[in-house]
């Protein structure tokens, strides 16, 4: 059976919440357990790694490879269409 990557998603989410390990919530499900291991790929692969701030002062990212990005925030919307 094809799972959609909310359905991934979700499951992937739901072992991480039940504390159990991967064997484990598998087992329980009736769920492949090598196949969790790449639909836990996947679903890292899609998962959002911003979060929201506000700041009045300049915002600083560290990027791969040790790279620190620095904006000031009157700045910050053009390098954040720049980026799309």
């Amino acid at each position: 059976m094809r799972r959609s990557i909310s359905e991934i998603t979700h499951l992937v989410a739901e072992q991480r919440a039940s504390g159990k390990s991967v064997p484990e919530f598998c087992s329980e499900r009736g769920l492949p357990e090598k196949q969790f291991y790449v639909w836990r790929q996947r679903a890292r692969a899609t998962e959002s790694r911003f979060a929201r701030v506000q700041t009045d002062q300049r915002v600083e990212l560290e990027l791969n490879g040790g790279v620190t990005l620095r904006v000031a925030p009157e700045d910050l919307k053009v390098v954040l269409e720049a980026l799309r």
